[in-house]
């Protein structure tokens, strides 16, 4: 007999509270081994705000994140375990956005696992509105993957990266930033630019964490979500690729995930440092990614944009 859950079950028992918590109803099949997600999508919604103002559509990475709730509902009820904060996404591979999603849309998740070992359950997930698929990608959901570090005298405020030799044009502030690209608060995820090579393709971007923002609500929200990595870095290298003379009439949108892999929690106090290398040509781009608090690598990951005209 399959298992329903209400918004409290989910909230109660994922340890997510708004906004954080991307799911309205789920249920789980009686084999325990699929799960389907149900999120109504209303113009209410606070991120509408800066994703995209002038043609609102919901983040993609929103609907992973989506993916993710569902993906680990299903091992919560495949384990018969209440300890939602023990599971945590530990890789993203093969996610690619189909299809837009717009306020008033309804979005349905099924997650479904394909393999399970001890600690370990990879799962395939996607995203459908009006019967086509809007989103679909692959998941690792492992056991205490990602660890809280300790505190210490070495970790407490490292220091970031120094680039001496940068002319003022190489850096910027959020101003100079929100310039580039169109994402704005509560959306934009990066606060400034320490150092920019259009050149040589690369970038590095700064993006200062801490337990006010939104996606920390909740008692098991400890960490930045997984799956915020990906769109930190894709924000990052979109500037790099609108920073170029030739792109002055021209957007980038989201369109992929190849693979990203998460070795460490990042935690309110840490300020994340996100390393891009961009192969940007006409229409496409490419981005490789290291992100690392201090000396400590937290995801590695490789993203696809596209660049299109804007719209007059």
């Amino acid at each position: 007999m399959s298992t329903y859950y209400h918004y409290n079950d989910l909230s109660e028992l994922l340890g997510l509270a708004p906004p954080a918590l991307m799911l309205d109803r789920a249920y789980i099949e009686d084999n325990q081994l699929q799960g389907t997600g149900l999120k109504t999508v209303t113009i209410d919604e606070e991120f509408f705000i800066g994703h995209f103002p002038d043609s609102p559509i919901l983040p993609g990475v929103l609907q992973v994140t989506a993916m993710s709730q569902t993906a680990l509902l299903t091992v919560l009820n495949r384990e018969n375990s209440q300890e939602s904060a023990d599971w945590q996404v530990a890789e993203i591979n093969k996610v690619k956005f189909r299809n837009p999603v717009y306020p008033g849309d309804r979005l349905f998740i099924k997650a479904e696992i394909e393999k399970e070992g001890e600690g370990m359950y990879k799962v395939n997930a996607r995203t459908i509105v009006n019967d086509q698929v809007a989103c679909q990608g692959e998941m690792t959901i492992a056991q205490n993957k990602l660890s809280i570090p300790p505190l210490s005298a070495e970790n407490f405020a490292p220091e970031l990266p120094a680039f001496p030799e940068d002319k003022a044009e190489n850096s910027c502030n959020v101003n100079g930033l929100m310039k580039l690209i169109p994402h704005r608060y509560p959306f934009l995820l990066v606060d400034k630019i320490l150092h920019m090579d259009t050149e040589n393709g690369e970038i590095v971007g700064l993006k200062n964490i801490t337990g006010n923002e939104p996606f920390f609500n909740g008692q098991n929200a400890r960490y930045l979500p997984a799956e915020l990595h990906p769109e930190i870095a894709a924000q990052t290298g979109c500037a790099l690729a609108m920073a170029r003379a030739d792109r002055d009439k021209k957007i980038a949108y989201f369109m992929s995930i190849d693979n990203a892999r998460f070795h460490s929690a990042v935690c309110p106090g840490d300020q994340l440092v996100i390393n891009i290398a961009v192969n940007a040509r006409a229409r496409f781009g490419k981005g490789e990614g290291v992100l690392k608090v201090g000396d400590r690598t937290v995801s590695e990951l490789q993203i696809k944009f596209a660049i299109v005209d804007r719209e007059e």
